[in-house]
């Protein structure tokens, strides 16, 4: 995977998180899936972020310059264009996501 692309799949993983912490509307969260699906862009996080590897995606994520301790600083959306950075335990953010 190339940087553009876990950019992308970082995003719709922030995404998909501030919609799970009822941050971001379905409305919201469909329009920036939509804006994937049109562009031809990969959105499916599930091929990175799965019960077989979410042990080595956390442990990757540890490595992240936003990891502080047991927290990792998100950025979550609020709506399209308003973001708001949410400190956040790591299990608590990710383990729904492989659910």
């Amino acid at each position: 995977i190339i940087h553009g692309e876990a950019v992308l799949i970082g995003m719709i993983v922030a995404c998909k998180i501030s919609l799970n912490k009822k941050l971001l509307s379905i409305q919201d969260f469909e329009r920036v899936i939509n804006f994937y699906k049109a562009n031809k862009l990969n959105y499916n996080y599930k091929a990175f972020i799965s019960k077989k590897n979410i042990r080595t995606f956390l442990k990757i994520i540890k490595n992240d310059k936003k990891f502080k301790g047991k927290k990792i600083n998100l950025i979550l959306l609020k709506k399209i264009g308003q973001s708001i950075i949410r400190s956040s335990d790591i299990n608590n953010s990710f383990m729904p996501l492989v659910k």
